[in-house]
């Protein structure tokens, strides 16, 4: 009897913890994202961002989204139309440019970085281009963006559209320099005598990695510490990250562009090379708006690199490693095997050593198909900028599909009635 009981008890007790079990909320097993997810970084700046050049995949960062003073780091962008003119044949190295009486004046203003133009007299496009990329000249930028759209208010609408093509509609834009409307005197556009560019980093990321992706050329005059302007006068560069300049680094700098005012604080636009990637880094808001003295913004950008670059590291799948399995329609085998085509690689945490991927499959994958046919392609997790596609390869058949002959497509077809 007692035997009897204790059975009935344990069957009793099963009972109520299987209900028990269905009763309570399951856990919530989350997937593992962290590996790609970019690098939270704290260090003494407004905002700041590093991204893959190539991928557009986001490394770290903070603030990125939030509009600042782009001071003239906004020059990238006239630099970028540059460039767009001369290949589209509007504009070459040599055009001569003729300089304005207003654009002469804003030149000799005591309290911007410039090289002092002539009113009426021409100058090259190649001399205009390196003073303010190297020495942040800015009646030079206001200069190029006449040269390309004939006035400074045609341009800013250039540069607007040029944006907007790129996915970047909250940015504000005054002028091809990045100097307040004030500081232009009759080429301001618009009637806020403070308004300046405002552009997130994580805008102006998108903006550099145009620039060295479809004009890399641009390194060869950024990676430069000082060139000639009009064979007269010396230009030097304003990025103290360069080999040999006056923050030393770790780190193999060729580029890009300063910007510096009372509002933005110091600004950097920085590119390199690590472990074969080019990345792009912006640091907005660090130190003072001291320019000539004030090494904060080169700092920060190493401390930047070092927050994330501890965190993070590139790898690879090598083309042809990853098999998936995939359905095809009226193919002799109905599961075949596809393989990623190319090889593909993200910035994943140091920790991690195999490249999470995604399979995305083509719907409706049908019979006959060749060898090395797409299927579908495969695609690595992780955050990138805005209008910037995931990491993917193309997924292909590893051998021929053969089209199943009609007695077996049509007992398919009556099996999948049962």
């Amino acid at each position: 009897m007692q035997v009897k009981n204790k059975v009935r008890q344990r069957c009793l007790f099963s009972i109520v913890v299987l209900l028990i079990s269905f009763l309570l909320p399951l856990p919530i097993l989350a997937a593992n994202t962290a590996t790609n997810t970019p690098v939270a970084t704290k260090i003494a700046a407004k905002g700041a961002i590093v991204v893959d050049a190539k991928s557009g995949q986001v490394l770290g960062g903070q603030n990125m989204t939030k509009l600042l003073p782009a001071a003239s780091t906004s020059k990238l962008l006239t630099v970028y139309l540059v460039h767009q003119a001369i290949a589209a044949g509007k504009l070459t190295w040599q055009t001569p440019v003729k300089i304005s009486k207003n654009i002469a004046k804003v030149s000799v203003e005591p309290e911007l970085t410039n090289v002092t133009l002539t009113a009426n007299k021409s100058y090259r496009v190649i001399d205009l281009y390196r003073a303010a990329l190297l020495d942040s000249a800015n009646a030079a930028a206001m200069a190029l963006g006449q040269a390309v759209s004939g006035s400074q208010k045609a341009f800013v609408a250039k540069m607007q559209q040029q944006l907007k093509h790129w996915g970047i509609i909250d940015a504000k834009i005054y002028g091809a320099a990045g100097l307040k409307n004030s500081q232009v005197y009759t080429d301001a556009v618009g009637t806020n005598r403070n308004a300046e560019n405002m552009i997130s980093v994580q805008d102006m990321a998108i903006i550099a990695s145009h620039l060295v992706n479809t004009y890399p050329g641009v390194l060869k005059t950024t990676k430069l510490t000082t060139a000639k302007f009009n064979t007269t006068t010396t230009l030097t560069s304003t990025n103290w990250l360069l080999s040999g300049g006056q923050v030393s680094t770790k780190y193999h700098f060729d580029g890009l562009k300063t910007g510096a005012s009372l509002k933005a604080l110091g600004n950097f636009v920085g590119t390199l090379t690590y472990k074969q990637r080019r990345l792009i880094t912006v640091v907005y808001g660090a130190g003072t708006a001291n320019a000539a003295t004030d090494p904060a913004r080169f700092i920060q950008t190493n401390n930047l690199l070092n927050t994330v670059l501890k965190q993070k590291h590139y790898i690879k799948l090598a083309a042809h490693r990853k098999n998936v399995k995939i359905k095809v329609k009226n193919g002799q085998k109905q599961v075949i095997t596809s393989t990623n085509k190319q090889a593909i690689g993200a910035w994943v945490n140091h920790n991690v050593n195999k490249l999470e991927v995604k399979a995305v499959k083509t719907d409706n994958n049908q019979a006959p198909l060749k060898k090395g046919a797409k299927v579908g392609k495969l695609q690595v997790a992780g955050v990138y900028l805005p209008t910037y596609q995931k990491i993917n390869a193309d997924l292909v058949t590893k051998n021929k599909v053969s089209r199943a002959n009609f007695l077996i497509l049509a007992w398919r077809n009556i099996t999948s009635w049962f």
